[in-house]
């Protein structure tokens, strides 16, 4: 790319790099600066802020149908309105998407005393901030996040070189997605459709799973895949575990014996 490959196409130069953000909490830059960086072609830098740190700045919010995500949106949003009341300040809040259909997560109602909602595509929102950003339908389908379509060939040409890394393009929009917040991110995906970006969140940053109703979920991932996570069944043989993401992962492990302290 034109700023990756800046001195091999125009000599010597001096890169300066913007390291302290006072938008986002630390965790947050952690997060997110860690998630990009898995791209090896990205400019290495650490982020930093001099903020005081927010817990569980980042949340998986993991619902049981996809016909679930606005109750999910809308729950969120009650959490923010009460704490926006009990600090006296209104809170804004950007429901970020990966496409416009995804409008349709929109709230039905909250309390507009305490909260400014705004739906806006994650490509629309950089360079914009919201006090809490909430991202619905990260999932594995080819319309989730990240996106299975190809870019346009059009675009493809106006790029200096291709890249070989799996959704990095897909991997900075969602890093944009992350750092528009000045408090909170909520991601909320759907059971057996979690996206890879969300399995890599939790294996590689520890980032816990909540149950739509704000209890603590399953978060095993699946040994074989490591792209899925283990989900409990019945069978006539009695209980077991497999992978979410079946049939493209045929992983099983006995129920019973992994129930045994």
């Amino acid at each position: 790319a034109l700023m990756t490959g800046f001195e091999a196409r125009f000599g010597k130069g001096t890169t300066l790099k913007l390291e302290t953000t006072f938008r986002c909490p630390p965790s947050l830059c952690k997060i997110s600066s860690t998630f990009v960086r898995k791209n090896p072609s990205q400019i290495a830098k650490q982020v930093r802020s001099p903020k005081a740190d927010i817990v569980d700045a980042v949340r998986i919010v993991r619902v049981d149908e996809e016909r679930f995500i606005r109750a999910a949106v809308e729950r969120r949003l009650r959490e923010i309105t009460q704490e926006a009341a009990t600090q006296g300040k209104k809170a804004s809040v950007y429901l970020l998407a990966r496409y416009q259909k995804d409008r349709a997560f929109m709230p039905m109602a909250y309390d507009s005393q305490w909260a400014e909602v705004s739906f806006l595509t994650v490509h629309r929102s950089k360079g914009l901030e919201a006090d809490h950003v909430i991202v619905p339908r990260v999932t594995a389908e080819t319309l989730g996040f990240p996106s299975k379509i190809a870019d346009d060939p059009v675009l493809q040409l106006a790029m200096p070189s291709g890249e070989m890394f799996e959704f990095a393009e897909e991997r900075r929009l969602f890093y944009v997605a992350l750092t528009r917040a000045r408090s909170s991110v909520t991601l909320i995906t759907v059971q057996h459709m979690e996206s890879s970006f969300i399995s890599e969140l939790v294996k590689e940053q520890g980032l816990r799973v909540l149950n739509s109703d704000g209890t603590e979920g399953s978060a095993e991932l699946c040994p074989k895949c490591g792209k899925g996570f283990l989900r409990p069944r019945t069978s006539r043989f009695g209980p077991f575990l497999s992978c979410s993401t079946f049939p493209r992962c045929d992983y099983k492990k006995d129920g019973r014996r992994a129930r045994r302290p």
